[in-house]
């Protein structure tokens, strides 16, 4: 049944053009069919691209149990693969992260956790890039992962920073992500700190890559394709997880990988 889903969605979708009408909790959305099936695996590719799910709602609309005011931010999302979350609450971050999760859209292993952070950041590329905004610029503040990093890597872009590279990546256990001196950090000059300094590598700079790679016991730091350092771990059944602290404005990184 599910291959012969996946071949009426693959024979569909070349045909689906036109303007599809929603109607999420009463409130009518109009937009491309096009655009809703640009996720493969989602809800709309699924359904809509199968061509299963039928107008059940007046005017040929598609009903949707949802939302409308966080819906509109679920559109914006297809479209631009952004999304800000200013001004949202930490339950309207919590029912919107769930309805994305609900319309299969948020498919990354790592993606940024902007509860409570949403005034600070702006999102975009899938959840995967974030960019400090001007809210309490000047002041340090984390942002963490939604994933720990259990095994393997965690590749993380700088695209862009203050001239100061104000900004430190490391893991830590998610309670206290916040804090700037827990676990295991790199600082952009290069330095490793675990409380204490442990190495120093080559500063990073915009365009570098940072990998954080994770043993049985320990973790490793590695810039681009240079040499690595090696911090031992107190703990190595601790679940730590991916966390970034920025200082200014106009800082910004992207997750790399799948």
């Amino acid at each position: 049944m599910e291959k012969q889903m996946t071949d009426t969605v693959e024979m569909d979708i070349p045909e689906s053009v036109g303007i599809v009408t929603l109607d999420v909790g009463g409130t009518m959305f109009k937009t491309s069919k096009s655009m809703l099936l640009r996720v493969e695996g989602s809800y709309f590719h699924a359904l809509l691209g199968s061509g299963l799910w039928k107008p059940d709602s007046a005017g040929d609309a598609y009903f949707l149990d949802l939302d409308p005011h966080l819906f509109r931010h679920v559109l914006t999302f297809l479209q631009t693969g952004e999304v800000s979350m200013s001004g949202f609450s930490d339950i309207e971050c919590a029912e919107f992260e769930a309805m994305l999760e609900y319309l299969k859209l948020t498919t990354p292993k790592f993606q940024w956790d902007l509860t409570a952070r949403a005034q600070y950041f702006t999102l975009s590329n899938y959840f995967r890039t974030i960019e400090r905004k001007a809210a309490q610029n000047g002041k340090w503040t984390s942002v963490v992962v939604k994933q720990a990093l259990v095994e393997g890597d965690f590749r993380i872009r700088v695209d862009s920073s203050h001239e100061n590279h104000h900004f430190i990546i490391g893991l830590a256990p998610k309670r206290d992500a916040s804090r700037i001196t827990c676990c295991v950090s790199f600082y952009p000059s290069g330095e490793v700190y675990k409380q204490a300094l442990v190495g120093t590598l080559r500063p990073i700079r915009a365009g570098d890559v940072l990998t954080i790679r994770r043993g049985s016991s320990h973790v490793e730091f590695i810039v681009n394709d240079g040499p690595r350092q090696i911090v031992e771990l107190e703990d190595p059944s601790e679940e730590l997880f991916p966390r970034l602290h920025t200082w200014r404005q106009g800082t910004k990184m992207t997750i790399l990988g799948e």
